[in-house]
């Protein structure tokens, strides 16, 4: 029996308690995904050994690594899904992000001009360009 238990809640719908959930503060909900995250970079790498040119697990190393902070290992995973796929859409979503984010400017326009190419006149595409362009105006 642990004396670290979690306060538990108990949600009533029409006068019935139907569950009880766990009441996980700030940290400690943090702490959590963080490790269930890790847990989840183990299992892709057990996944790779079955399928190593899989894009689009490559494309969920990536944003796992995203959401991890580890921002170089998520651009090589991004890279290497639109290698292995390149009318993969969300990779090169991914990619043009993470690059703007990074102020990796023309592997960015370059992942832009690739999606523009697979759905030629998507107005997310020019949003997107359009504050990139702001973004690159600001940081001269």
């Amino acid at each position: 029996f642990s004396s670290r238990r979690r306060h538990t809640r108990y949600i009533s719908v029409t006068g019935v308690q139907t569950c009880a959930l766990p009441i996980y503060t700030d940290a400690s909900m943090m702490a959590e995904i963080r490790r269930l995250r890790l847990q989840e970079v183990d299992l892709l790498a057990r996944d790779f050994q079955l399928l190593p040119n899989d894009p689009t697990l490559r494309y969920r190393q990536g944003m796992l690594f995203y959401l991890l902070d580890e921002p170089d290992r998520a651009l090589e995973a991004l890279r290497a899904a639109c290698k292995l796929n390149p009318t993969f859409y969300q990779s090169w979503l991914a990619l043009a992000l993470l690059c703007e984010k990074q102020q990796l400017w023309d592997e960015a326009i370059e992942a832009l001009a690739q999606m523009q190419k697979l759905r030629p006149g998507d107005p997310a595409i020019r949003a997107i360009y359009v504050r990139m362009r702001q973004a690159m105006d600001k940081a001269k």
